[in-house]
């Protein structure tokens, strides 16, 4: 048993979100942005703290990180939406 299973699943999806976002970030902030990857890590994220039930407020890093992508792929409206939720 890995001391990883004592843990509750919103700490598993905790930890395994705030990778997934700092993946993220790196991929979106290389000297050549790899944006569709970012995505994915992003969503990963959010998808992790869902599927473990997880409070909302975990999700804001992703979903800011997340916004700050389509802003920078030059997609306000989808910036936008995603801030909001």
């Amino acid at each position: 048993m890995h001391d990883l299973d004592r843990f509750p699943a919103e700490a598993n999806a905790s930890c395994a979100a705030e990778a997934y976002t700092l993946a993220g970030f790196v991929s979106r902030k290389r000297p050549r942005p790899r944006l569709a990857a970012s995505e994915q890590y992003y969503l990963a994220a959010l998808d992790a703290l869902r599927r473990a039930a997880a409070p909302a407020h975990l999700a804001c890093t992703p979903l800011a990180y997340l916004a700050e992508l389509y802003l920078q792929a030059d997609d306000p409206p989808r910036a936008q939406q995603t801030a909001l939720r």
